[in-house]
C-alpha cells in the first residue's frame, strides 16, 4: 500500500512530529527544517520516541530508507519525498505537505 504521510504545509518551516503507523509498526517522523543547509531533515522514531535513525535529508524521489534496510527497527518499506511538480527542486521551507509530498511505499505494495 502507498499513501502520503499527513503533514502540515507550515509557510515558516516549523518542526513537526508525525506519529503514524507503517506496516503495522507505529513510528514517529520528526521532520525539521535545517536553516544552514535550506534543507528538510528526517528522523524516525520509534513508538516510544527513541530516536532509529536521525538527519536524513529528504530529496525528492530518493529512496531514503534504502541504505538501511539491515535494520530491522525502521519501517521495512519506503519513504520517498515526492514533488506535485517542479521536481528537479526539493522541497523549501514551507512546501512540505502543500507542493512536496512524504510518501510511504509499504513492504507489500
Amino acid at each position: 500500500m502507498t499513501f502520503d504521510i499527513p503533514i502540515t504545509c507550515d509557510p515558516d518551516g516549523a518542526p513537526q512530529d508525525v506519529a503514524t503507523v507503517l506496516d503495522g509498526v507505529p513510528f514517529v517522523l520528526r521532520l525539521q527544517w535545517c536553516a544552514r543547509a535550506d534543507v528538510w531533515r528526517l528522523t524516525v522514531l520509534d513508538a516510544a520516541e527513541t530516536v532509529l535513525l536521525g538527519g536524513l535529508t529528504l530529496r525528492n524521489n530518493v529512496a531514503l530508507l534504502l541504505p538501511f534496510k539491515a535494520d530491522a527497527r525502521l519501517p521495512q518499506g519506503e519513504l520517498l519525498a515526492v514533488a506535485a511538480h517542479d521536481a528537479h527542486r526539493d522541497a523549501g521551507k514551507g512546501e512540505l505537505g502543500g507542493r512536496v509530498a512524504l510518501s510511504y511505499v509499504g513492504a507489500w505494495a
